[in-house]
């Protein structure tokens, strides 16, 4: 799944995008 090839220097913050990015919430800095 790295349909963003961004670099790996934040690994959590692709997590976060990612997910959001899935399920399309406007608020998914709640989910991190």
């Amino acid at each position: 799944m790295e349909e963003m090839d961004m670099e790996s220097s934040e690994p959590e913050l692709y997590h976060i995008i990612s997910n959001a990015m899935r399920l399309r919430l406007p608020d998914f800095r709640e989910q991190a």
